[in-house]
């Protein structure tokens, strides 16, 4: 992710912002990480990706899980294949969680 060419991301995110009607794009989820203090679950939790009925109980969705229309929860899209949240430790362990902080923290979205 560090060495995607900036311009071709601000294309990608343009066009998730533009056609989404400003709900989906990765400018969008990294306004929201930042809003919540860059706090992983915090995150998940305001996108859509977890699930359970209660914040000590939640678990991260399977990829198959996710929702993928409009009425989807701002900055639940884009989402990466594979997805590989079904447990907190993979949070921190899977090459995906890793890639997804740095995109959403690049300066140049």
């Amino acid at each position: 992710m560090d060495n995607f060419p900036c311009t071709d991301l601000r294309t990608i995110d343009q066009l998730w912002v533009k056609y989404s009607n400003g709900r989906f794009g990765f400018s969008v989820q990294k306004r929201i990480w930042e809003s919540v203090g860059k706090d992983y679950e915090k995150f998940g939790d305001r996108v859509g990706w977890r699930k359970g009925m209660f914040l000590d109980l939640k678990d991260w969705k399977s990829y198959s899980g996710l929702t993928f229309t409009t009425d989807s929860l701002q900055g639940h899209l884009p989402a990466f294949g594979n997805y590989p949240f079904e447990g907190f430790e993979k949070i921190f362990t899977g090459g995906y969680a890793y890639s997804r902080l740095r995109l959403v923290s690049r300066g140049d979205l």
